[in-house]
């Protein structure tokens, strides 16, 4: 065993299931009529009681019409385990590791609802859990990742540099230093791999052996995976099914490589994910279905690969059918050649900003693809994004754009801002916050 695969998730603590009071608000001195013929004299509540008692009021429900009346919360069943304000039983009253514990699906506590609800930003997370690892796990769902699934990557003072891997490796205060390390431990168990700062790229193919399902790559701390080479792509998909977020896929102009090149039959999800600088294209899907959402194509593009294709932001290829090829919210601007290039007319980009590509043709923008109403393909025209970052401003012609959003709208945007901000949802890959 390799010390990290076997590691277990911690079950949360169940909450006792115990018989619900009922306040009692008698008159005087005189014992109420409780409807179970039960009264505790001392508490002076109705005991296991639910209807309307005969004095009219000590088995009345609380006044939000909420369920069992309580005083604390062992008054309380499973399904609402917390006495709330107005004495009535809720699911929860606050985001904190004591609350919302039952669904890992719903972790987080909507104060205004008291219901127990999905996260939908990592910093969720990190409120109810802490800092490690902090992740918001949208892609499953959207429950908090546990740091007995994460594999830690940072690269810098400390971090464990041995290949083969050596023990104590992969732990937030032991962190492998580079990607290629994290790929061998993966499993069943431990899927999410955690970049912080800069990692180099790698090969993930074939699951690597273990039985891991979707491996999750999230970045926080500025997170970025670098060529480790000139010339291979920075990171190469095969054969595997990978998730992205949160984190940027670059090199250098002067190195000769494609940046993600998904191929013998992957799956990629893309999600919040800034690639650049890469001479032979961005994004090139070979023989992969994929659903890339929130993410900035820019830079890329301009030599010829391995197959003589010149791939400017992206490259499309066919997509099995029945499988996912959602292309959606994105910014691809800048390219050195066309921003998006389809195998096939009938695959579309939806609610996506492009701007200043440099294909040839009537579109230099995009090919062969088919652009649905909420996208912008402006050419030249400037596409009012924010210096350095791609992120729309005011001037943006995508402000409020997309009138008649994709069936599929994502409900965030490449910084985990909530969609939509306006009166309608922003194209590309943020939305203006308000």
């Amino acid at each position: 065993m390799d010390g990290h695969g076997d590691a277990m998730r911690p079950i949360p603590c169940g909450t006792a299931v115990l018989l619900a009071l009922v306040v009692g608000c008698g008159g005087g001195n005189e014992t109420p009529t409780c409807s179970s013929g039960l009264y505790d004299t001392v508490t002076h509540v109705c005991v296991g009681s639910t209807a309307l008692g005969a004095d009219g009021a000590v088995d009345a429900p609380a006044a939000d019409g909420g369920g069992a009346n309580c005083h604390s919360n062992s008054d309380c069943p499973l399904g609402t385990p917390v006495c709330g304000p107005a004495g009535t039983c809720i699911e929860c009253s606050a985001n904190n590791s004591f609350q919302c514990t039952q669904d890992p699906k719903k972790p987080i506590c909507d104060v205004n609802s008291h219901s127990c609800v999905p996260c939908t930003q990592d910093s969720q997370c990190v409120a109810k859990l802490g800092a490690d690892p902090g992740v918001c796990m949208f892609n499953q769902g959207g429950r908090c990742a546990s740091d007995a699934e994460t594999i830690y990557v940072s690269f810098g003072t400390g971090c464990d540099g041995g290949l083969p891997v050596v023990v104590g490796g992969c732990t937030r205060l032991n962190p492998f230093c580079n990607l290629a390390q994290a790929i061998p431990v993966l499993s069943s168990v431990r899927s999410l791999i955690l970049v912080r700062g800069e990692a180099f790229g790698t090969t993930i193919q074939d699951g690597n052996g273990n039985s891991v399902g979707q491996v999750s790559i999230v970045g926080q701390q500025g997170a970025a995976i670098v060529a480790s080479d000139s010339t291979d792509p920075v990171l190469h998909i095969s054969a595997s099914n990978v998730y992205l977020r949160n984190i940027d896929v670059e090199s250098a102009p002067s190195d000769s490589m494609q940046c993600i090149l998904a191929d013998g039959d992957a799956s990629v999800t893309l999600d919040g994910v800034t690639v650049s600088g890469c001479s032979q294209g961005g994004l090139v899907i070979d023989g992969s279905d994929y659903d890339v959402v929130n993410s900035i194509f820019a830079e890329n593009g301009g030599t010829a690969d391995a197959k003589g294709r010149i791939i400017g932001g992206v490259f499309l290829g066919q997509t099995a059918t029945g499988y996912p090829s959602r292309f959606a919210f994105n910014t691809v601007v800048d390219n050195g050649e066309s921003g998006v290039v389809c195998s096939l007319q009938s695959q579309v980009v939806e609610a996506t900003l492009l701007a200043g590509n440099k294909g040839a043709g009537v579109n230099p923008d995009y090919q062969v693809c088919a652009l649905d109403s909420g996208s912008r393909a402006l050419g030249a025209v400037d596409p009012g994004l924010a210096p350095n970052t791609y992120r729309i401003t005011a001037t943006s012609p995508c402000v409020d754009y997309v009138t008649m959003p994709p069936a599929n709208a994502v409900a965030h945007d490449i910084d985990e801002v909530l969609r939509p901000q306006g009166k309608a949802y922003d194209c590309g890959a943020s939305e203006l916050p308000e």
